[in-house]
């Protein structure tokens, strides 16, 4: 993996300057053409005012979402995905003063349809109206200034994460399709995010409650790495054997025998 990563930065289909990036940086490269291969968050890279100065600069341009390497043993993946989880609770305070009840009945009516949509859009025909899938947009309002998306309409949905599941229709209405402005070709990010999920990738559902690495094991690490990829360090099996052995002794294995024992101990690993 890392020869073939040092080999891609070699012929310069990553941008040299990689490592000088920070995230805007990096954004405003890839809208400029700055490299041919890059990862990117499916919004970010699809979305309306997102795509719209690479469409202005490249109206031929097209990127396509590929499968990820394949190593000798036959293994390949995108990258690592986990979950997120919203827990609620109510405090013993608001049950000694009698409001469990008012809570529950709360929480049962936002997770009915009429909660769902007034609070994750607002008002019907004032806020929203639905196409013909039944997906809120905010299209043919007597007030275009109050739709769910606009400034206005940010008020009557800030409790909007409470009933939000990101569901298909949550999905389309945060991601719809619209044609692009110079090169006339639809685009998705929901379309984009579907072609994503379809590629192989690493189940690490907990992962981000291992146990993580002191700054010093976390410095070495990650200078070693971008040393190989730049050639600042020479790539050989010797030379990376070494570094392996010095991150072992700065306490990289330990590391990694307390995260395998945190993983067994916690149902993370069959």
């Amino acid at each position: 993996a890392m020869t073939m990563l040092k080999q891609m930065v070699d012929e310069g289909i990553i941008d040299p300057n990689w490592l000088a990036y920070k995230k805007d940086d990096f954004r405003a490269a890839w809208k400029q053409g700055r490299f041919g291969i890059m990862r990117e968050q499916n919004a970010a890279f699809a979305a309306t005012s997102n795509y719209a100065p690479f469409d202005k600069n490249f109206p031929d341009g097209e990127w396509i979402i590929i499968d990820p390497p394949t190593g000798p043993k036959g293994h390949a993946s995108i990258g690592p995905y986990t979950a997120g989880f919203r827990i609620y609770a109510i405090s013993a305070k608001a049950v000694k003063e009698g409001k469990k009840d008012k809570i529950a009945e709360l929480l049962e009516w936002m997770a009915s349809d009429e909660g769902y949509f007034l609070l994750g859009w607002g008002v019907e025909g004032v806020n929203y109206t639905k196409d013909a899938n039944g997906v809120p947009v905010a299209a043919n309002l007597p007030n275009p200034d109050l739709a769910f998306s606009a400034p206005g309409g940010q008020t009557v949905t800030q409790l909007r994460n409470m009933v939000f599941y990101n569901g298909d229709i949550e999905l389309y209405a945060r991601y719809p399709k619209y044609i692009t402005a110079t090169s006339k070709k639809e685009m998705s990010a929901l379309d984009v995010l579907r072609v994503m999920q379809t590629k192989k990738w690493t189940p690490a559902v907990g992962s981000d409650t291992l146990p993580i690495p002191n700054a010093d094991l976390k410095r070495f690490y990650e200078q070693g790495l971008s040393e190989f990829i730049t050639g600042k360090r020479s790539l050989t099996k010797d030379s990376w054997n070494k570094w392996i052995d010095e991150f072992k002794k700065l306490g990289g294995q330990e590391w990694n025998d307390k995260g395998v024992a945190f993983a067994k101990e916690n149902n993370l690993l069959n």
